[in-house]
C-alpha cells in the first residue's frame, strides 16, 4: 500500500477507517501519514458525503467508475473489499 497513489474503498471500510485515522497523529504513526494524505474513493449507495481528507464518493455506474479511474491511473492502485 505504500506505494499506491490511491485506495478503493466500500462503505463499511471507508466508514472503519475514516472514524480512526484522521485522528492519529503522523509523528506518532507514519501510516497516518499516507493514509491522509492519499486519494480515496468510496463505492456506496447510502452515503451522501465523504468526509475524509482526498476521499471521493463514487455514486451510479460504479463498474464504469472503476473502469475510468483504471484508465486514468498513473501508479499503483490498492483497493479494498468490504
Amino acid at each position: 500500500m505504500l506505494k499506491s497513489d490511491a485506495l478503493l474503498f466500500g462503505r463499511k471500510t471507508y466508514e472503519i477507517l475514516a472514524a480512526y485515522w484522521p485522528n492519529v497523529d503522523s509523528d506518532d504513526h507514519p501510516m497516518a501519514a499516507k493514509l491522509n494524505s492519499m486519494l480515496k474513493y468510496v463505492a456506496s449507495r447510502s452515503l451522501k458525503d465523504v468526509e475524509w481528507n482526498n476521499s471521493t464518493l463514487i455514486e451510479g455506474n460504479v463498474s464504469d467508475e472503476i473502469s475510468a479511474l483504471k484508465r486514468e491511473a498513473a501508479d499503483d492502485r490498492a483497493a479494498s473489499r468490504s
